[in-house]
């Protein structure tokens, strides 16, 4: 007896197969996955807008510091101008003895105490505030010496490395770094004191995340 061919038989084994498999319709999910999916899709929602109001939280954090680097820069304007405290003839005097001043540097500090701490996620941010001048120390009595000038300028600002506060919250560095200049001026001896001293401010600005 003749075995049959299995190269005939294969594409007609193939063909059934596909055909049965055609016919196969999905079942539809049973109302146990359809309730457990209902309840993934409302814990879903239900974070997005507990982010949502986590981050408006937030929001006034960063408009505050928004507006401190303001006031700062408005602040280092009006301030970059000279005030001579008396009458106009010690501003002329100033001027004509300007080589006579004495300028004194003062260390560079790690980092200034003289920030105004915001919590920002269980963590602290700074925000700057005017640091004090330092005591005038000459062999002339302190009485004599009139202020002239307070300046603060903002040499540097610059983004730093971004820090996880907690799991959705997530918060960027900014490092500013100022120049604070103060002026006396003894009328008496014509004698101008000038003091320079930099200093430090870190901010902590929340990142809003998909």
């Amino acid at each position: 007896m003749n075995k049959p061919d299995p190269s005939h038989e294969e594409p007609q084994d193939f063909g059934d197969l596909e055909n049965q498999l055609s016919r196969l319709i999905p079942a539809a999910p049973s109302a146990a996955a359809q309730r457990r999916i209902g309840r993934q899709l409302d814990q879903l929602e239900q974070h997005r807008r507990e982010r949502r109001q986590m981050w408006w939280r937030f929001a006034p954090v960063a408009a505050a510091a928004c507006l401190v680097l303001g006031g700062v820069a408005f602040l280092q304007q009006q301030m970059s101008r000279p005030q001579v405290a008396g009458d106009p003839a010690a501003s002329s005097s100033l001027a004509s003895d300007a080589s006579s001043s004495q300028k004194v540097p003062a260390a560079v500090p790690e980092f200034s105490g003289s920030a105004m701490p915001i919590s920002v996620g269980g963590n602290v941010a700074t925000s700057p505030e005017f640091a004090s001048p330092p005591p005038i120390v000459t062999g002339i009595p302190a009485d004599h010496f009139l202020p002239v000038s307070s300046q603060e300028f903002i040499r540097d600002a610059k983004e730093g490395r971004v820090i996880e506060l907690s799991d959705d919250l997530r918060a960027r560095e900014i490092h500013v770094e100022y120049d604070n200049a103060w002026h006396w001026h003894d009328p008496d001896t014509q004698t101008n004191i000038r003091i320079y001293r930099p200093r430090e401010e870190t901010f902590l600005v929340p990142i809003e995340t998909d």
